[in-house]
């Protein structure tokens, strides 16, 4: 009886083990002026270039940062101009053991 009731009890222990696992990071998000000179300083091989639906990307070993090259308006409906602060956003996620990992 015992050995029926171990199989259960360990998979129940490692599908709560996998949800502490899954709920342990940490998502930051870098935007404005310090996203754009970190998107304008990412450059060399370790970094690519994609693009997609009227944005860039450049993705590095623990980032990402966007660039929204698409037409924008504030919330005036005046046109935010293509080299403005406000079209930048770059994300890093750290996991439960501190490295960090690009984010979408």
């Amino acid at each position: 009886m015992n050995r029926l009731l171990l199989i259960p009890s360990l998979l129940m222990g490692l599908f709560f083990m996998l949800n502490i696992y899954a709920a342990n990071q940490v998502i930051v998000e870098i935007k404005f002026q310090q996203a754009k000179n970190i998107y304008n300083l990412m450059t060399g091989p370790l970094v690519t270039n994609e693009g997609a639906a009227g944005h860039l990307y450049r993705r590095g070993k623990s980032i990402v940062c966007k660039y929204i090259n698409a037409d924008m308006n504030d919330s005036n409906g005046r046109p935010i101009p293509s080299q403005d602060a406000r079209r930048y956003n770059c994300n890093m996620k750290f996991n439960q053991d501190g490295l960090a990992l690009p984010s979408t």
